[in-house]
């Protein structure tokens, strides 16, 4: 994992301790500003590194998991606590497994049929580059 190279061009220690600090509090966190608050940088700096870096992305998408796991870990723990069961949490955690789906009914305008619209080349390489960001950003 690359850092910000200092006026000469070098790659300061600093920095790669900036973005592992950041990654671990991502991880136990969840939440982007937290963890820089704990990191002691800005919150605009880890978008930077996600597009700058790719060691980096690659190691964020690592902490999204482990910040997956510690949430459906507590609402786990909330779902099946013996003395007081959180029925919203074990609702919450049977959704995140896709074990509970709520029934929706999806219909075009005033209740007729839905309207399809096939995508031309140029709304396919939009569509590329949302989902490339959106999984750099996940």
């Amino acid at each position: 994992m690359s850092g910000k190279p200092d006026a000469n061009g070098v790659i300061t220690r600093r920095h790669v301790q900036t973005k592992q600090r950041f990654l671990e509090a991502y991880g136990r966190h969840g939440v982007i500003m937290h963890a820089a608050k704990e990191a002691k940088c800005e919150r605009k700096q880890h978008y930077r590194w996600l597009e700058n870096d790719p060691v980096y992305a690659r190691k964020f998408y690592e902490a999204v998991q482990v910040a997956d796991d510690v949430l459906l870990h507590e609402i786990r723990f909330r779902a099946l606590d013996r003395d007081r069961r959180d029925t919203v949490a074990l609702i919450v955690a049977l959704k995140m497994r896709g074990l509970f789906v709520e029934r929706r009914e999806i219909s075009g305008p005033d209740g007729g049929p839905q309207e399809h619209k096939v995508m031309t080349p140029e709304d396919t390489k939009i569509a590329e580059r949302i989902a490339t960001r959106r999984f750099a950003a996940n």
